[in-house]
């Protein structure tokens, strides 16, 4: 026979399962819509596109907090996905303008060092035959 404490016990052990399924669920939902929209903005993190490319980087930010302001607000999906479409392509810009500005870097930094190799070679060059002729190597 159920006693008045187990019947309690039963309806806040449900309450308890219902309330919690019900916010696994809503993460669940949060984690779907905004799943690539992270795993850009993951990328442009990783390779510092906020610094490289920080017009791009803080529009997609923007449109980001926008769009989690809108999902806590409980704003339509649709809406949302709108949004978090937005901030990805941003993210993406920020991502292509960051890669385009290393390889020129990279190559302005080779040019630079290519514009005096010659005058390294031409000191390595005259050490080495310092040191032969010190050496008595004629």
């Amino acid at each position: 026979m159920l006693t008045a404490k187990s019947v309690l016990r039963l309806i806040i052990t449900s309450l308890v399962i219902i309330l919690t399924a019900g916010s696994i669920t809503a993460q669940n939902v949060k984690s779907t819509l905004f799943g690539e929209t992270n795993k850009a903005m993951e990328q442009a993190n990783k390779i510092n596109a906020g610094v490289l490319s920080p017009g791009n980087y803080e529009q997609a930010m923007e449109y980001y907090r926008e769009a989690e302001n809108d999902y806590e607000s409980g704003y339509g999906l649709e809406d949302i996905r709108e949004t978090l479409k937005s901030a990805t392509n941003y993210f993406y810009k920020a991502i292509e303008v960051t890669r385009l500005a290393e390889i020129t870097f990279t190559k302005v930094i080779l040019q630079g060092m290519m514009q005096k190799m010659p005058a390294h070679l031409n000191l390595l060059w005259n050490c080495g035959m310092k040191l032969r002729k010190d050496s008595g190597m004629q």
